[in-house]
């Protein structure tokens, strides 16, 4: 197989579903592919959100400080960058630092997400902007 046309949405639609209902997408588009019966039963029912980290200013990355450790309610904490590196306003995907998974039981998830985004820092020094 080289190439199939099927794709999941952006923004991580396929990991927040694989948190909530326990569906693996990735297997399931495989298997529709190779002409199996894609296995897409819900094993369980939670909530599931992300919170993407950006760059308050473009120049050069100095810190994320203040992100939660992996864990329970944040299955993922995700960093693309690491200091020093180049950094610029987020106009794609590829424009985000990085990113927090929050999970729960309720819709609760989100108040919990918007908290734990706003207890992190991102330091941009000087630096030439991307």
């Amino acid at each position: 197989m080289l190439e199939i046309g099927a794709r999941l949405g952006a923004g991580h639609i396929g990991v927040l579903i694989q948190h909530t209902l326990g569906i693996d997408c990735w297997r399931a588009l495989w298997d529709i592919a190779l002409g199996h019966p894609p296995k897409v039963a819900a094993q369980y029912r939670r909530y599931a959100t992300v919170r993407f980290l950006t760059s308050p200013d473009p120049g050069r990355l100095v810190a994320v400080d203040g992100l939660p450790h992996i864990g329970e309610r944040t299955p993922v904490v995700h960093l693309r960058c690491t200091p020093g590196d180049l950094v610029g306003p987020a106009v794609s995907n590829r424009g985000r630092l990085g990113h927090i998974i929050v999970t729960g039981h309720d819709p609760s998830v989100d108040t919990l997400a918007d908290q734990i985004l706003r207890q992190v820092t991102v330091t941009v020094g000087t630096g030439s902007p991307v």
